[in-house]
């Protein structure tokens, strides 16, 4: 699924260059004409989208901000030239969704790596004193009932 994601991605990314080539002269019936600028957009477009699918295909997590990018840049130039291009809305909602999901993955790791961090240190700053800190049915009260009786089975509590 990767790869076709990547292919998806760096295929759409290689069609914008069609504006750029439009606004250079030539000869493409299925675009309006295009001027320079614009054309010049077309082209940050694709090598916003050909980065992203480089990006992503190789973990670099930067790939949800240039693909982010991409994905306005090219909506944009879609909908400047919607009779030609609203197909290629679907691949903007398709790597839209893949940028959502790769945020909350990229958030949630993120938020778990901060409370191993915590815990470590929590653990450090304990096992730094000289007395071992005994948990008691009051120090867990505060903690929903499943994981309470979680604490008790695993032996944590006494």
């Amino acid at each position: 699924m990767k790869y076709i994601f990547f292919l998806m991605v760096l295929i759409h990314g290689l069609i914008h260059i069609l504006g750029f080539l439009k606004s250079l002269g030539y000869a493409i019936p299925q675009l309006p004409p295009i001027n320079k600028i614009t054309g010049i957009v077309w082209l940050v477009a694709s090598i916003a989208m050909v980065a992203t699918a480089f990006m992503y295909i190789t973990d670099n997590t930067v790939w949800l901000m240039t693909g982010t990018i991409a994905i306005l840049v090219s909506q944009v130039l879609i909908i400047l030239s919607w009779q030609e291009a609203k197909f290629g809305t679907l691949p903007n909602i398709i790597i839209l969704i893949a940028i959502v999901i790769g945020c909350a993955m990229w958030f949630f790791d993120h938020q778990v790596e901060k409370e191993i961090q915590a815990i470590l240190a929590q653990e450090a700053a304990y096992s730094a004193q000289p007395e071992k800190i005994i948990i008691t049915e009051n120090m867990i009260t505060r903690y929903p009932a499943p994981v309470q009786r979680w604490l008790r089975y695993s032996g944590v509590v006494g």
